[in-house]
């Protein structure tokens, strides 16, 4: 019986750490990063290449690259030819709605935010200044303009 309750004990452990650890979304526009990292269990980053964007997929000890807009080659294999016409039924299939989609988003809580935007052009920047401190005054997290 103990060893039923030691087992529960450590499932509920690892369900309690799964829903609590962090998910960390990076988008750094200077040295073109971009990635999602579920704390250290998982990570997603998009590398830029000549050919197209490239997905590195990591879960643990697993990974894989995956390119976006790579084109499959056509197999030349002939298809048997099906003498029955019998319509078959559609399975409904999984799918969210809308309201489901924005009840999962208002559950989740940013805890770390930190922007900081630069347009490049030190004019736009300066215009920008005042409507950016604002939005960071409202949210009340730290954004700001980089000069």
């Amino acid at each position: 019986m103990m060893w039923v309750i030691a087992i529960l004990l450590l499932l509920s452990a690892l369900v309690l750490y799964l829903l609590l650890a962090p998910i960390v979304i990076e988008v750094d526009t200077d040295t073109d990063t971009y990635q999602l990292r579920y704390h250290k269990l998982a990570k997603v980053h998009m590398l830029w290449l000549d050919d197209g964007p490239v997905l590195s997929i990591s879960v643990l000890s697993w990974e894989r690259q995956v390119e976006l807009f790579k084109k499959k080659p056509e197999a030349q294999v002939e298809k048997p030819e099906v003498h029955d016409k019998t319509p078959k039924k559609k399975g409904s299939g999984f799918s969210l709605g809308r309201r489901t989609i924005l009840k999962l988003i208002s559950s989740c809580q940013v805890t770390h935010w930190y922007v900081s935007f630069d347009t490049g052009d030190m004019v736009l920047n300066g215009q920008l200044y005042p409507l950016v401190y604002l939005a960071g005054q409202q949210l009340g997290k730290p954004t700001t303009i980089n000069f």
